[in-house]
């Protein structure tokens, strides 16, 4: 009978790969959370809103077509962290969703496939996040590419387009730095704390925000309510157009999209 020969070097081989390979996966995953900014490697939970519009070369983005929208999930509105830190849902436009706390307009352009100065390493992800039951950091991916798969090349490079960013109510506006919506968190950017952060407001007002009735999904409360108040209702902290085009737009264009800004309901919650 032939006798089996233990293959002592393959298997020592085959251990040493495996183990590489291992230690290469390692420290890919630690390069890359250590390069994911603070606000998606360590989430905190956050509800707020902002009116957004994006105007490309003329053409308004309409944010109630389902490649933008995302289902809502019953009993989402709680301060805690959610599965995805942006959204918009419900069909309704420029009205944006922020459940993660210190996110900035270039995380919010990002997550819909706007990223000029995209990393490579960090292509439609977020970044990663760590949590306390997880060996290795989660990706947090984006809502993938609604506006096109080569939008980078095609508007940026090809056409040679740039960004213009404004903020503001229909009354008065004023352009910003577009640098300052993209790296700034946005309650810093519009200048306005969200409700669940600001130590400002009293206690009542941080329940009243998750604990009102809810009329999200297109109930009514009876009441009349002021424009203040709906803001405070919706925790909304501002409201940005971007125009991404070659030549700045002129305050007419300007104007028209701040008469443009969807009406707010009297809303808490929703998602």
């Amino acid at each position: 009978m032939k006798k089996f020969k233990f293959k002592k070097p393959a298997i020592i081989i085959s251990s040493l790969l495996i183990l590489v390979l291992g230690l290469v996966g390692f420290w890919y995953y630690l390069f890359v959370y250590a390069l994911t900014p603070e606000s998606i490697r360590n989430p905190e939970p956050e509800h707020l809103h902002f009116r957004m519009q994006i105007v490309v070369d003329g053409k308004d983005t309409d944010f109630t077509q389902d490649k933008f929208q995302e289902i809502y999930t019953p009993g989402s509105c709680n301060f805690s962290i959610t599965e995805s830190p942006i959204h918009f849902h419900d069909k309704k436009d420029q009205i944006v969703h922020i459940h993660w706390r210190n996110l900035t307009g270039g995380q919010v352009l990002k997550y819909y496939g706007i990223d000029p100065d995209g990393n490579i390493l960090m292509k439609d992800k977020l970044g990663y996040s760590l949590e306390d039951n997880q060996f290795l950091p989660k990706e947090i991916k984006t809502a993938g590419k609604p506006f096109g798969e080569n939008l980078e090349k095609e508007w940026f490079v090809e056409k040679d387009y740039k960004m213009f960013v404004y903020s503001g109510e229909k009354e008065a506006f004023e352009k910003k730095e577009t640098s300052d919506f993209m790296n700034k968190n946005l309650e810093d950017f519009f200048g306005v704390k969200s409700i669940v952060t600001s130590k400002n407001k009293t206690e009542f007002k941080l329940q009243n925000l998750f604990s009102l009735p809810v009329y999200a999904h297109g109930g009514e409360d009876g009441k009349k309510h002021s424009e203040d108040e709906l803001k405070e209702i919706n925790n909304l902290i501002g409201n940005v157009v971007i125009f991404i085009q070659k030549d700045e737009p002129s305050k007419e264009e300007i104007q028209k999209r701040f008469d443009n800004l969807v009406d707010l309901e009297p809303s808490v919650c929703g998602g």
